[in-house]
């Protein structure tokens, strides 16, 4: 059975004493470890009451419990649902009313925020853990459980993952993956040149498919994984020597704020083989600078949540060359399909036309969860998922994406779409309407720009509509910089024109 618990234990049982977990502030976790633990674990969720198809949540930062209740979820064939702890109690309570988690693990530091975001009522269970070393650490729960596991495993066609993305319409959708498609996806990864060791640094949080993917990438590797939590620069750095790590995950944000550290000189980094980035638009200067500070091959994936993090990728050797493609996103890994077509009549572009750019792959979302409607729009009957980016081909099958189809904004790697912020801002007493847009900015790639229009004798003052959003966003939502106008700029319809909105203001 291609699963993730079956990999982890096909390791346990092959090289149990292989360290999986270092680097988090606990003690290291063998493979053995991690199979035993998500025994237990698994133990505790079927004592829960949690069987097959039921929700198992995780609301915390990055850490190795993250994987263990993955892989204990699914040996009794349960989904595993991953939260964005950025989100504002309101945010994350429609989130919870949707999934319908029958079991929440929450780092305590979140526990105010599950309170607040919780049903009134709710039977859930409710696991609330600190630290791995700590008295109240995931494991004094689930060490009172034996180490076996009864339960109906996971079976290649369930459900077995449930990641929440925010759409144009501001309303969160769950994008549900099945297990084998799952394991697929992890294959996808292109020849990467791997030492027989492995060692991974995962800074991308566990609640996005980057994060959750790379996690779930190295226990199909058996390799050696560092979950930060914390992603300054010291800690980054010091992980990367520490740990000896081959190769990272870093987003464009966080190498602009390690290049900018002028610290990377400070650290032997010579273990590092590769970097892999993606997620926001990187410049060529930002690329060579980072490379040049790293000393390392550089590696560049384009993907969705939808499609398991992985569509493109821009490999090594083609960095090295450092041709005009290096502005490009790469060409599509092996048995995916990428193709341009019109927004309108969906006939496919020749290479060189902008259109929007739609995917077809195995390992493509199972669809969104309990929406099958939404899902059929996505996904035409040929299998072919729309994107909602902008792009062309060229000739020799590399990606060029350019203006968004959907007017999502990419900051610091995080999508932010402009009808949640607009919502927002609509019930800000002073403002009689809004629009949202991105505008570039040297740290984070974009920022929220709210071009907003006054209710008579209203003119709202930028810091409180700044802080009236972050009241009911998440902070990298809200915008940076508001702008009062006497008018939205509209075409004919009545649609408001979004590229007047843009540029120096």
């Amino acid at each position: 059975m291609r699963t993730t618990e079956a990999l982890v234990r096909g390791h346990a049982k092959r090289r149990p004493d292989a360290v999986a977990f270092a680097g988090h502030g606990g003690p290291p976790l063998t493979y053995r470890d991690v199979d035993a633990a998500a025994d237990r674990i698994a133990a505790g969720l079927a004592a829960s009451g949690v069987g097959p198809g039921d929700r198992v949540a995780w609301l915390g930062r990055n850490h190795p419990d993250y994987a263990l209740l993955h892989v204990a979820a699914e040996r009794v064939g349960a989904v595993t649902n991953p939260l964005n702890w950025r989100l504002s109690a309101r945010e994350l309570t429609a989130v919870i009313a949707d999934a319908g988690p029958a079991v929440f693990v929450v780092q305590r530091e979140f526990e105010p925020l599950l309170r607040d975001s919780l049903p009134a009522g709710s039977s859930a269970t409710v696991v609330v853990v600190g630290a791995s070393e700590a008295a109240d650490g995931f494991d004094a729960w689930y060490g009172a459980f034996p180490a076996e596991t009864d339960g109906r495993g996971t079976r290649a066609g369930d459900p077995t993952l449930l990641y929440y993305t925010s759409g144009t319409s501001g309303r969160a959708k769950g994008v549900v993956y099945e297990a084998e498609r799952w394991v697929m996806a992890l294959d996808a990864h292109p020849g990467w040149e791997w030492p027989e060791s492995p060692v991974l640094l995962i800074v991308a949080p566990v609640f996005h498919v980057a994060g959750g993917m790379w996690t779930m990438y190295g226990l199909r590797l058996g390799a050696r994984m560092t979950l930060l939590a914390d992603a300054s620069p010291a800690r980054v750095l010091g992980t990367l020597r520490e740990q000896g790590t081959t190769h990272a995950q870093l987003v464009p944000a966080m190498l602009r704020i390690l290049v900018d550290s002028g610290r990377v000189g400070e650290y032997d980094l010579s273990a590092l083989r590769l970097v892999a980035y993606g997620s926001s638009p990187i410049s060529p200067a930002l690329l060579t600078a980072a490379r040049d500070a790293l000393g390392c091959d550089f590696v560049q994936v384009y993907g969705l949540t939808e499609t398991g993090g992985m569509v493109c990728t821009l490999a090594a050797e083609e960095h090295r060359e450092a041709g005009p493609h290096l502005s490009s996103a790469g060409r599509a890994v092996p048995g995916a399909e990428v193709r341009v077509v019109d927004p309108v009549d969906r006939r496919v572009l020749p290479p060189g036309e902008v259109g929007e750019v739609v995917v077809r792959m195995p390992w493509l979302m199972a669809g969104y969860w309990g929406r099958p409607e939404q899902t059929a729009e996505a996904v035409d009957a040929d299998g072919w998922f729309g994107t909602g980016d902008g792009g062309y081909l060229n000739e020799a099958g590399f990606l060029w994406l350019t203006a968004r189809i959907k007017d999502m904004i990419v900051s610091g790697g995080e999508n932010v779409y402009p009808a949640e912020v607009e919502n927002v801002l609509a019930e800000h007493p002073r403002i009689l309407e809004a629009a949202v847009v991105g505008e570039p900015h040297d740290r984070w790639g974009e920022s929220v720009l709210a071009v907003v229009v006054p209710r008579p004798g209203a003119e709202p003052v930028a810091d409180e509509v700044i802080a009236f959003c972050r009241e009911r966003l998440a902070h990298y939502k809200c915008p940076l910089r508001v702008l009062v106008v006497d008018a939205l700029p509209r075409n004919a319809s009545g649609k408001v024109l979004r590229r007047e909105l843009r540029g120096p203001r």
